[in-house]
């Protein structure tokens, strides 16, 4: 994903992140040698985006795409199939500089059971 992209969506004021993001961040802050600055700016960056928590709902979504994924071979972590579940019940687009990671959850989305999920899953590399 390039600049551009971002530029974009920094435009359209649209920029959005998940409970599980936040909780990488935190991680990444708390185990750094600068940990008050970089908490803080943790809280900076966050405090400009709307965070979309990790519903009952997403949770529902999430183990079901677990469990696709689970039989298909192609288990991914967790945090990313939570993050994706966030996403798609909230009908966004999931813009990732880590394609690798989410590689087999646009087809575990199309290969869920349920109509409002079945909609395929919009992630931009």
């Amino acid at each position: 994903m390039g600049n551009k992209m971002m530029e974009s969506l920094d435009a359209e004021g649209r920029n959005a992140t998940t409970t599980i993001n936040a909780f990488e961040l935190f991680f990444g802050a708390h185990k750094s040698t600068k940990k008050t600055k970089n908490v803080r700016e943790v809280f900076k960056l966050l405090d400009r985006l709307d965070v979309f928590d990790f519903t009952l709902e997403a949770s529902e979504v999430a183990g079901e795409i677990t469990a696709i994924l689970e039989n298909e071979g192609k288990m991914q972590d967790f945090r990313d199939i939570m993050i994706a579940s966030i996403v798609k019940c909230h009908g966004m687009t999931l813009v990732t500089r880590n394609a690798d990671h989410f590689r087999y959850l646009a087809c575990a989305f199309k290969a869920s059971s349920d109509r409002t999920i079945h909609a395929s899953l919009r992630i931009v590399w």
